[in-house]
């Protein structure tokens, strides 16, 4: 979340609000995604995605790329574009992508870009192994199986904590 708020801040800053005010927005921003789990791990799996080359070059089209990445591995109801956190993500991107031909909110996000470090925001290890039991959305590109496979490997057969549900009538984040 660190490097995220760091964006934020440069990002904002390099807009022109006072430094303070950077700071606040980015930790108000930084704390939603630290305790929202479903943001927070989506945003990092994307951003992952994200190549600073076309950033640089290309945020448009890279924004693009990105939320076609979202919107593919956004798998429950996936007939359904107004479902969870998919309408937000489409508006946001959107809005973003617009800002984006003003000049001084180009300049702006290209130099927030270039002081971030984008390999900081991936997903880690622990990472992986907490969203290896989440349904709903394909992680790293991965479906529910597979992560759910690095979950039985790294405890190689010893307890894990529940098993595999088929049950369908079950709503929580475990069913499909």
């Amino acid at each position: 979340m660190w490097e995220i708020g760091k964006l934020i801040q440069n990002f904002l800053s390099n807009l022109g609000l006072d430094l303070e005010l950077s700071k606040s927005y980015a930790q108000t921003l930084m704390m939603i995604l630290e305790f929202d789990n479903a943001y927070r791990f989506r945003a990092q799996d994307i951003l992952g995605e994200a190549s600073l080359e076309l950033l640089t070059q290309h945020p448009g089209k890279e924004l693009n790329r990105l939320l076609e990445i979202y919107l593919t591995r956004e798998t429950q109801q996936q007939n359904n574009p107004e479902f969870g956190a998919r309408p937000k993500v489409v508006k946001a991107i959107k809005l973003f992508r617009y800002l984006l031909f003003l000049p001084k909110v180009k300049k702006a996000f290209l130099l927030a870009i270039k002081t971030a470090d984008l390999g900081k925001i991936k997903l880690d290890i622990n990472d992986r192994y907490y969203i290896s039991y989440w349904r709903g959305y394909d992680f790293l590109g991965q479906n529910f199986d597979k992560r759910y496979q690095f979950f039985l490997d790294t405890h190689k057969g010893n307890y894990p904590p529940f098993k595999k549900r088929n049950d369908k009538q079950v709503m929580d984040f475990m069913t499909e």
